[in-house]
């Protein structure tokens, strides 16, 4: 009879220990974190806080000081981005990668063509490919279908923060990074956002950079808040939203004195 541990869920990320040094600075100070399959884990904290540090190092675009680093059971502390990225990771920047000559079609359709075998062949494909269909369905699935074939400068900031949803879900990873996705955008923007993260299938584990406190609580499961290259606080947004020091963090030394 097969042991009750065979079928403990695989966590879709572990970090351990982990420690990025810029000389004598200390970006990632001995953080540890899990996030399991399926969650939306949010990363809060101010400027300067080494949560981008910390997205860079998990993607590999960066390469850890010390610790390691396990994707969906895998120990891929030494990989390269590259490598991670057919391991089922994608992740979106603070500043826009987007093709601005391009339109949103073609956008979509070079981050496919990116993601797939023999992707440097030389021959043009059909307009009715594979590729340009997957195209226009990753558009319609983060709210750009009427805007296909418009050009990346015609679009909203907020229209653009959606384009490059689009472009991460192309590989149909399996772990999503999203730098702080609502940045700059009006309330408006800020609430198709969110519906369009809300809507991505749930086996789709999500960790999320931002700002914005009732961004992050309204579409997190879990919660880390980092300050100084450290994880001070991680639980349920209720808690978060309700802890003393979290509230200091964000708002001042003398707000939730006498509370802890």
């Amino acid at each position: 009879m097969a042991s009750e541990s065979q079928y403990k869920p695989v966590a879709a990320l572990e970090v351990h220990e982990l420690g990025v040094r810029f000389g004598a600075v200390r970006a990632i100070d001995n953080v540890s974190l899990m996030v399991r399959t399926g969650e939306r884990h949010v990363l809060l904290g101010t400027n300067g806080a080494g949560k981008t540090t910390l997205f860079n190092v998990i993607s590999g675009d960066l390469h850890a000081t010390s610790g390691r680093i396990r994707l969906f059971g895998e120990n891929v502390t030494g990989l390269s981005s590259w490598q991670r990225a057919r391991r089922g990771v994608a992740r979106t920047y603070q500043s826009s990668l987007l093709f601005g000559g391009l339109t949103v079609q073609e956008n979509l359709y070079v981050a496919l063509r990116g993601c797939a075998g023999g992707r440097f062949s030389l021959r043009r494909e059909r307009a009715d490919s594979l590729h340009w269909q997957r195209a226009q369905t990753l558009a319609a699935r983060v709210g750009l279908g009427e805007r296909f074939t418009d050009d990346v400068a015609a679009l909203s900031h907020g229209q653009q923060r959606q384009l490059e949803i689009g472009m991460a879900l192309a590989g149909d990873p399996r772990l999503l990074l999203l730098d702080e996705p609502a940045a700059g955008l009006s309330p408006a923007e800020r609430q198709s956002l969110i519906e369009l993260i809300e809507g991505l299938p749930a086996s789709l584990t999500i960790v999320l950079i931002e700002h914005d406190m009732d961004v992050a609580l309204r579409l997190a499961h879990q919660v880390t808040v980092m300050k100084d290259g450290r994880l001070v606080v991680q639980g349920d947004p209720a808690s978060i939203r309700e802890n003393a020091q979290v509230q200091r963090i964000y708002f001042g030394e003398g707000v939730g004195a006498g509370h802890e």
